[in-house]
Order: C-alpha cells, then sequence, then structure tokens
C-alpha cells in the first residue's frame, strides 16, 4: 500500500495542485485551504489567489471571492481569466456596472474572449441596454459560433422584441451545438408558444424536462398551455410538480387556483389564492379572484370582503368593480349593485354594460327600472 504523501509547508506548487484537484471534485472548502498553504508559502501567487476566487465563487462567496480577484491582479494586471471571473462574480452580487468594467479589461487583454463578451452582454441586458447586449452575444458568436449560451443569450432579446422566428433560430442555434441545453429547449419551447405552435411547444418543454427533470419553469409553462388547451387535469398535474419543486412560486399557486375554479373546485380554488396572498399580499387580481371563488361558495360577505381589499389596492381596476356589483345581485340588493356597477362603468363602459346585458349575476335584477336605465345611459 502506497503511504500518503506528506506534503511539506513551503511546497506551493503542490499546494496549490492539490487545490486545483480539489476544486475539480468539488471538494471546495478543502481547496481553499489548500491555496491558503500554497500562498502561505508564496504570497506573491496569483494563479493561487484567482482560483481560490473561483473556488469561493462556486461556494457563493463573491465578496471573499472579488478580494481574492483582487490580489491576484494586484500581482499580474494582465491577468484576463481574473478580470473575467472578477466580473462574474460582481455580476451575480448585481454590482452591473462594475461588471462591465472588469470584462471591458479582460477582453482588452484579449479581444476574442467570448465568454466575457457574453456575461457582458447578460449584465447590459439585466441594466436594460438590449441593443448594447444583442452587440456583445453578436461579437460572443463571431469569436466562437458554436458558443450555445450566446445563441441563447441573443434569442432572448430577439424574444423580447417580440421577433420570434428570428429568437426560434437562435434557440435552434444553441441546440445544435449543444442538444443537452435544457435552457435552449425551454426558450424554444416559449417562442413557439408565440408562434401559435402549440404541439411544437408542448414537445420543446417535454425535452427540456426530459434534460432537467426538476426545472420548475418548463413545469408551469408546461402547465399553462396544458390550460390554454382545455386539458385541465393535466395542467392541474404540471401546476403541482412546479409547486413541489418551488413551493414559493406564487404564479403557479395562482394558476392552479384558476383551474380549480374552471374544475368547480372553489374550496381548493380558495386555498390556492390564499398561498399567493401569503407571498403577493397586495396582489389585487388574486383578491379578487379569491371574491369570485368565494361568491361561488355563496360566502358573499367573504367575497365582498375580498373585493374590498382588491379595491383599496388598485381602485381603478374595473373587474373587481363589476365582480362586487355581481355579488350584490346575487344577494337581491339592487342599490348596492348599482352603484359597484356604476363605478365598473366608469372604468370601462362599453364592456360593462355589454356584460351586465346578458351576464346571468344579473338576474334577478334585470327587469329592475334603475338596472335597466343605468344600461341604457
Amino acid at each position: 500500500m502506497k503511504k500518503p504523501i506528506k506534503l511539506k509547508p513551503g511546497d506551493y506548487k503542490t499546494w496549490y495542485n492539490k487545490g486545483i484537484a480539489l476544486k475539480n471534485t468539488g471538494r471546495w472548502a478543502e481547496a481553499i485551504a489548500a491555496f491558503d498553504k500554497a500562498i502561505a508559502s508564496k504570497t506573491d501567487y496569483d494563479q493561487a489567489w484567482q482560483n481560490r476566487g473561483i473556488t469561493l465563487s462556486d461556494l457563493g462567496r463573491f465578496e471573499e471571492a472579488i478580494a481574492s480577484y483582487d490580489m491576484a491582479l494586484k500581482l499580474q494586471p494582465g491577468n484576463r481569466e481574473a478580470w473575467y471571473y472578477r466580473g462574474v462574480a460582481l455580476k451575480n452580487l448585481g454590482r452591473l456596472e462594475d461588471a462591465i468594467a472588469s470584462f471591458d479589461n479582460a477582453i482588452v487583454l484579449k479581444a476574442n474572449y467570448y465568454q466575457a463578451w457574453n456575461n457582458r452582454g447578460v449584465a447590459l441586458k439585466s441594466l436594460g441596454r438590449l441593443e448594447d447586449a444583442i452587440a456583445c452575444f453578436d461579437k460572443a458568436i463571431e469569436s466562437n459560433s458554436k458558443y450555445h449560451q450566446a445563441w441563447n443569450n441573443r434569442g432572448l432579446i430577439l424574444n423580447e422584441w417580440g421577433r420570434f422566428e428570428e429568437a426560434l433560430t437562435c434557440f435552434d442555434k444553441a441546440i445544435e451545438f449543444n442538444p443537452s441545453d435544457h435552457k435552449a429547449w425551454y426558450n424554444r419551447g416559449v417562442t413557439l408558444g408565440h408562434l401559435g405552435r402549440e404541439k411544437e411547444e408542448l414537445a420543446s418543454l417535454d425535452t427540456a424536462l426530459s434534460i432537467q427533470p426538476d426545472y420548475y419553469l418548463a413545469w408551469y409553462n408546461r402547465g399553462r398551455l396544458l390550460e390554454n388547451l382545455g386539458r385541465l387535469e393535466e395542467s392541474l398535474a404540471s401546476y403541482d410538480k412546479a409547486i413541489e419543486l418551488k413551493f414559493d412560486y406564487y404564479q403557479a399557486w395562482e394558476s392552479r387556483g384558476y383551474v380549480l375554479g374552471s374544475l368547480g373546485r372553489h374550496k381548493e380554488e380558495i386555498a390556492c389564492y390564499d398561498k399567493v396572498l401569503q407571498v403577493q399580499p397586495n396582489y389585487h387580481i388574486v383578491w379578487n379572484n379569491r371574491g369570485i371563488a368565494l361568491m361561488y361558495l355563496a360566502r358573499f360577505d367573504e367575497a365582498i370582503a375580498s373585493y374590498d381589499k382588491a379595491i383599496a389596492l388598485e381602485p381603478n381596476y374595473y373587474p373587481v368593480w363589476y365582480s362586487k356589483a355581481s355579488c350584490y345581485a346575487l344577494q337581491g340588493n339592487v342599490e348596492l349593485a348599482i352603484k359597484s356597477l356604476q363605478e365598473a362603468i366608469k372604468l370601462n363602459r362599453e364592456k360593462c354594460i355589454e356584460a351586465a346585458k346578458t351576464d346571468s349575476y344579473f338576474g334577478g335584477i334585470r327587469k329592475d327600472e334603475r338596472f335597466q336605465a343605468l344600461l341604457q345611459n
């Protein structure tokens, strides 16, 4: 049996190599300790400082990582990788302008540094500078035409601009160069949805999930697609999966509630909206939808309370005034029904009058002269 190698305190290269090996196997805390040993033996070892920073970034300790990159750059200002990784850490901290400056320094040192161009574009996109961002993705692709991440990011911007066919081409390129890129498959699916190609959209989302089964966004969008197709039970199963993976994803709870309402399962619907409101208590649309579900259960006082909450949050949201009018009409309270309907009509006259003419909620008060007069004014 071979005896383990005993490392001498001053053997900085051996400590450095050990750190690299530990980092590559995901043993990050041990790797940092090894880099510390290398630095203790040779304080001006810029590569050790750099890889210490990379490892700290892997642990999400970005501030400490930046301090290590700064030491590496103090020793070797021309270390383009240290500038690049420093930029990535700054981007992860949301310090986007500083990140762009670091990427710029990396690009000055290596004009075709496609990873730096790509991440510079990501930072610019986060700042809303889409034209500048897409120019960076183009530079990345010019430097490496097979760099799937840049193709994917370019497609995202084209989607934002509504240029869906061009976006689809970008996602297809990303998939061509990396068929296991689940995000590209997901984005391809979303884009196909914008183009109304629902069958292909579902196939792309399913492919994304076959690659990355715990990708909650794909489950959520799959649920939305199936809901739009009227496949409500399947839609519900997809929303359930999204929630299982990310319990506080309120959009999935909201959509799940809406589907349950469509299935007539109003008690469960209300429970979903309550989950949403735990996370987003000022979400006026959900307060309105909660009121509608309560109204279906003839829990009128609770429904009115929900409508009032929505109105307090957004008084110009006409659907809630219409819902409140409907609730009072079901109770035969003509005066309050008309008062709420007047508010709804002020905000959207055409839609509210047209709906109220045939809406069954107003069946009990339709012959009332006051109601007739309101619709005719």
